[in-house]
Formats: C-alpha cells, structure tokens, sequence
C-alpha cells in the first residue's frame, strides 16, 4: 500500500508502530500519543492544520460493574479512556467481560462486546455503550 501510494509522487512517511494491546487496530483510539506526534509532524511538512478544533469531553464517570477481576478493572479503565463513542463493555452476572471500541456502529459493538464476554461466561449482559450506562 505505501508503495502504491508514494508510486504516483504522493508524500509519505512509513513509521514501524510499537505493537500495542491485543489488536493493533486500537492503537487508533487507545494510544493517540504514541501516534499522533508522527501524524502531526507529517502533517506539518505538508503546511496542513494540526491544531485541536473540538476538544473531547473528559472521561465518563460512570461506575464500574461488579463484580470485575483485576483483569477487568484494567480493561474498565482501558474502556473509559477511549476516546471513541462505538464502543461497548459487556459483563457477565457472575464473572467474565468483554469490550470493543473502535466500532463502525453502537449496535456492532455492544453485539461483539457480548460476543467476548461470553467467550468467558454464559450469562452476559452489556453494561455500557458510549460513554453511557446501557439501558436494562
């Protein structure tokens, strides 16, 4: 791809990412600061805009569901520091989660969110989409 592109002239900067999480793809949403200073620098060389035009909202606040294992206290607060809105965490009512973020829609991810909760327990549930407690 970055061959194809810079074949026809176009400006291109290949840069190796550390590897990050499970699925590199979250690396988009979840490590902005491990990227971004590349893009931006990039972005500069090319006299193109780089400065913040809307500012996010802070974190939600809402409370984490219980009961969660300290794997899931971590993933918890993986969830609410996306800056995303697509996202989705699912727990079980007696152990196990499973989140998305970065998805297309809220639809699909509460559905894959469900999906690799239960991949750990058979009664899941999603618990939040967005920044928002999910309806019960």
């Amino acid at each position: 791809m970055f061959a194809a592109y810079t074949a026809h002239g176009a400006p291109a900067t290949f840069v190796a990412a550390p590897t990050f999480g499970e699925d590199g793809h979250e690396l988009f949403v979840g490590a902005i600061d491990v990227w971004w200073p590349e893009v931006q620098g990039f972005l500069e060389t090319q006299h193109l805009p780089t400065r913040v035009a809307v500012e996010l909202p802070g974190s939600p606040s809402l409370t984490a569901p219980k009961p969660l294992s300290v794997a899931g206290q971590a993933a918890w607060a993986r969830y609410l520091a996306s800056n995303g809105y697509e996202k989705a965490f699912a727990v079980g009512t007696q152990r196990g989660y499973g989140f998305v973020t970065g998805a297309r829609t809220t639809d699909e991810a509460a559905s894959r969110a469900l999906a690799n909760c239960g991949k750990n327990a058979p009664d899941c549930y999603v618990y939040a989409v967005g920044n928002e407690r999910a309806r019960s």
